[in-house]
């Protein structure tokens, strides 16, 4: 058995590499979601407003990416938790592992479930979308989109 010095020392390490996975992850979150699905390059976005894929993004642009981190926030401070428990030997090995190694990819599944939608619009309305574009300059200026499908 290891001495309690020894289990201090061992939850210590695995918060931190707990903290800097989460880190990265985090990161890579924010790229995937910032610079690609929610992006754009300066013109059109990667996902038309009105598709099931924008309103997400809307949705995240308008405090829900502040809930997304907090609860991941939140996991990474119940994962410390346990490892602390296990260090005073009230909770089991495999239970801190896999608490630690859950709350560090959290990140990396919401990534991938915040970009699941599809990211263009249905299929009727891109084509009162496109019937719009298709309609003279000056009909346009005078009736606004009956969706907004511009994407990249």
């Amino acid at each position: 058995m290891a001495s309690p010095r020894a289990r201090i020392a061992t939850a210590v390490a695995l918060v931190i590499a707990m903290l800097a996975l989460a880190a990265v992850a985090a990161f890579f979150e924010l790229v995937v979601l910032g610079l690609g699905t929610c992006g754009g390059d300066g013109g059109s976005p990667y996902a038309a407003h009105d598709s099931p894929q924008g309103h997400v993004c809307d949705v995240l642009d308008h405090g829900g990416l502040a809930l997304v981190s907090g609860l991941e926030i939140a996991a990474l401070v119940a994962a410390a938790i346990v490892i602390g428990l296990w260090a005073r030997r009230r909770a089991r090995t495999r239970v801190a592992v896999v608490c630690a190694v859950a709350a560090a990819l959290l990140p990396l599944a919401a990534a991938a479930a915040l970009s699941a939608p599809p990211d263009n619009c249905s299929a009727r309305d891109q084509a009162a979308y496109q019937a719009w574009l298709d309609r003279d300059a000056d009909s346009r200026a005078s009736h606004p989109p009956p969706a907004d499908c511009d994407s990249y």
